[in-house]
């Protein structure tokens, strides 16, 4: 009876687990997200694409508050005091975890000139207030585009800053005041595919360190695509922090590699570094990859620890979305497919060493295809995966399974197959059959019970 009560909860945990049960957040219909901010009392939603008024894609960010142990409220709707069409509000949002939000706009038009800019909102009284809008004159296309926030700093990311190419262009900002504390520009490229580094693709910051991606960026050998890391404590001659510590190189030399750095993550705790390339194609076409580097607290350099590939296989885009904090790291799969499941997060921990862990998977199947490939975040007692919001726990062993192992036998057969489509069917009985699932009485689970439950889905039953 314990197994049988195990293996219902896996299969329906994303719909009705009574145990850290997961909240899928109420998002308005017609409305996209593109961008999460989270904290253990607030979710931002960046919805860029979002119509105000009359405007067309002026933006807006939607704002959670949560309610309970792991129930969230739409409580506000923040735009930008002068919005305008195709500002792209909310593209990128950040949250410094005190009360300050950062919101990219990468269209508003900013001293004269639509080359983008970013809004601070700080929480008062229960209220966002309107906003201080921030930018770079220096910078003349799409400032915003990426972006993160740590206490009083922010990096802010222009990848397709023009000069004889998309050089790209990287503004760390003082979120006080918004003073340029330092800004740094890429060069003109050669790599396939890009006019220039791209700088900026994506960006992170936590204590002195902030990372940027370059995917563009020529190296040495045949090598493309560089990750920048700046270090507060390095200064110009004028005294400016935040100059160029390290250059962190592509681990992979092969002309298919080309996308090195498309999504970064810098731990929001320990001094690790997550690079992401969901298109990588050196073993299989797109399957995509991810490098993990960390700080060598004896050489002063992040160096790289381990190179992650989940399964490998075509389309599987792993890396498309990634985060880590403390022990913790959890790398997107939106191409994982085993039906029912659509897309699949792979958890990693750190013991002694980090090591994978386990796999989410969101059981409701065609409720969310393409799981895990738009944005996760992580907060002290949360993850945020797309939508769908789960409290962590000691054991998160009633959301996680192992690929295909649906009632966690250790194996995968027959057993699984029938479980798995009974998931799908949406059959309330759904985990009985570990005992009863012999349905045509000839001593065995075979081909003949698939069969049945695929006859039940076809009749609607």
């Amino acid at each position: 009876m314990k197994v049988l009560f195990q293996t219902v909860i896996i299969l329906i945990a994303w719909v009705s687990c009574a145990y850290a049960a997961p909240f899928r957040l109420p998002i308005p219909d017609g409305i996209s997200i593109h961008a999460y901010a989270m904290s253990d009392s607030y979710i931002f939603a960046g919805a860029p694409g979002a119509t105000v008024g009359e405007n067309a894609n002026q933006g807006a960010v939607l704002v959670y508050e949560r309610t309970g142990d792991n129930t969230w409220e739409h409580t506000t709707t923040i735009h930008a005091s002068d919005g305008d069409q195709s500002d792209y509000f909310g593209y990128s949002v950040a949250y410094n975890g005190s009360g300050t939000l950062i919101v990219g706009a990468y269209g508003a038009e900013y001293e004269g000139y639509n080359r983008g800019a970013i809004y601070k909102f700080n929480l008062s009284g229960g209220h966002w207030g309107s906003g201080t809008k921030y930018g770079n004159e220096n910078c003349n296309r799409k400032f915003g585009l990426s972006l993160d926030c740590f206490q009083d700093t922010i990096i802010v990311g222009a990848p397709q800053h023009y000069d004889g190419g998309y050089v790209g262009m990287v503004t760390i900002m003082d979120m006080s005041n918004g003073d340029i504390l330092r800004q740094h520009t890429g060069t003109p490229s050669t790599v396939s595919g890009h006019t220039g580094s791209r700088l900026g693709t994506d960006v992170g910051i936590y204590g002195r360190y902030a990372v940027a991606s370059a995917p563009g960026d020529r190296n040495s050998g045949s090598r493309e695509g560089r990750i920048w890391v700046f270090d507060e404590e390095i200064e110009d001659l004028a005294g400016n922090p935040f100059g160029v510590k390290q250059y962190l190189e592509n681990p992979v030399s092969t002309s298919e590699y080309l996308y090195f750095g498309r999504k970064v993550a810098l731990s929001h705790v320990t001094r690790d570094l997550l690079v992401g390339d969901c298109d990588e194609s050196s073993v299989a076409d797109y399957a995509g990859v991810v490098h993990h580097f960390y700080l060598n607290p004896i050489s002063g350099n992040w160096e790289l620890l381990e190179t992650y590939r989940g399964e490998a296989s075509p389309g599987y885009a792993f890396g498309a979305a990634i985060a880590i904090s403390g022990d913790t790291a959890l790398i997107g799969a939106p191409g994982y497919w085993n039906l029912p499941y659509m897309g699949a997060v792979y958890r990693y921990k750190h013991g002694s060493a980090w090591s994978y862990k386990d796999m989410l998977v969101d059981v409701t199947g065609t409720a969310n295809p393409g799981f895990g490939g738009g944005n996760i975040c992580i907060s002290d007692d949360y993850y945020l995966i797309d939508e769908i919001v789960c409290k962590k726990t000691d054991d998160m062993s009633l959301h996680f399974v192992s690929p295909g192992d649906v009632n966690d036998s250790g194996a995968v057969n027959l057993i699984d197959a029938v479980l798995a489509l009974q998931a799908l069917a949406g059959m309330e009985t759904a985990g009985e059959v570990y005992a009863a699932a012999d349905f045509n009485d000839d001593g065995k689970i075979g081909l003949a019970e698939v069969m049945y439950i695929l006859q039940a889905i076809r009749t609607g039953k």
